[in-house]
């Protein structure tokens, strides 16, 4: 599944490079497609790995605890706003 994911991804890039040298309209739907599909790839292997890890939960729940606790931590992307008088927003 990795190796199918991989090379969706790289269809993907190369689709999308092409597309942007060319701007023809075949090339944005074939990058299009190729976007559709990768996101697919990478949808049913993130299924696949979670799966896996449920599946191993009783003989490794260090490995499910870890993956989770991956998931539940926040992290924060936008930093706090600054007035041109110092204060913070």
């Amino acid at each position: 599944m990795i190796k199918e994911t991989d090379a969706a991804v790289a269809k993907k890039h190369t689709s999308w490079n092409k597309n942007q040298k060319t701007m023809s309209k075949e090339d944005l739907e074939t990058a299009q497609e190729a976007n559709q599909e990768s996101t697919k790839k990478c949808r049913q292997a993130k299924a696949k790995f979670e799966g896996h890890i449920v599946s191993q939960f009783e003989t490794n729940p260090k490995s499910f605890w870890g993956y989770v606790g991956s998931k539940m931590s926040k992290k924060s992307s936008i930093s706090d706003l600054i007035v041109w008088n110092g204060e913070t927003v």
